[in-house]
């Protein structure tokens, strides 16, 4: 999926899409290995060396086509709006980051979205917890937490939650660039990183953005004429959050 994806149009919806359909793909392979009892070490990193293989080329092929863009954008010349849009939104993606890099100490990270995969990791397979109110809850963000606690690192969960950040502000800029071209998609994107909300949550280990980005780029894939990448990215909101259900008819419709 992430090299068809990538080699379909490598500077264009496939940069975006690509990496999102990996991440489901691999959310739901720990869950399998959860369902197993095979959540341990070994097995995950055997897991991820697999899908690092498997996806080598079109990721490489996306960094390509990033890369271009890039380019292509500094070599254009930007307006003083252009300029203070950019501002505008490097500074919430900094703050954010920063807070990605630090402890998690939010009530929602500790109680539900990293206990329940740590539970998991430390039995090595998915156990039922009665106890917990969450636990029953859909839990594709945090069968990727479990794979950063596999090794140990509570902060890479953090950057997983921000790189949903990423891709949601990524997606939106893409979806407003359609008709309103650069300047268009950098006011789509900076207004949805001035939100509080994103602030305040971009940084932790919460599932919030991982259903958005999904939406956001189930409706890009629409689009771009790609019914079966949207159709998954649809599926894998509602694993993110219970309520990702609600936009599947409106969407489709």
């Amino acid at each position: 999926l992430i090299r068809d994806e990538s080699s379909r149009s490598p500077a264009g919806a496939g940069v975006l899409l690509a990496p999102a359909v990996g991440l489901g793909v691999l959310a739901l392979a720990i869950l399998g290995l959860g369902r197993v009892g095979l959540l341990k070490a070994g097995p995950v990193m055997m897991l991820l060396a697999a899908a690092l293989a498997a996806g080598g080329a079109g990721g490489v092929r996306c960094l390509v086509g990033v890369t271009a863009r890039i380019r292509s954008a500094l070599d254009s010349r930007f307006t003083i709006g252009d300029t203070l849009l950019i501002c505008g939104m490097t500074i919430p993606l900094l703050v954010t980051l920063i807070v990605a890099l630090a402890p998690p100490i939010d009530w929602d990270s500790l109680a539900y979205h990293l206990a329940l995969p740590a539970i998991y990791v430390r039995e090595g397979r998915l156990v039922p917890l009665e106890w917990n109110f969450f636990a029953p809850w859909p839990a594709v963000m945090e069968m990727l937490y479990a794979l950063a606690l596999v090794i140990r690192n509570d902060r890479v969960a953090q950057l997983i939650h921000w790189a949903s950040l990423v891709g949601c502000a990524a997606g939106i800029g893409a979806l407003a660039g359609r008709e309103g071209g650069r300047r268009g998609a950098l006011i789509g994107a900076a207004l949805f990183l001035s939100f509080p909300t994103v602030i305040h949550i971009g940084g932790t280990s919460h599932n919030d953005l991982g259903l958005a980005a999904c939406v956001i780029l189930a409706i890009l894939a629409l689009l771009d004429d790609r019914p079966g990448v949207a159709g998954f990215l649809l599926g894998i909101s509602a694993g993110c959050k219970v309520h990702g259900v609600l936009y599947l008819a409106p969407i489709w419709l």
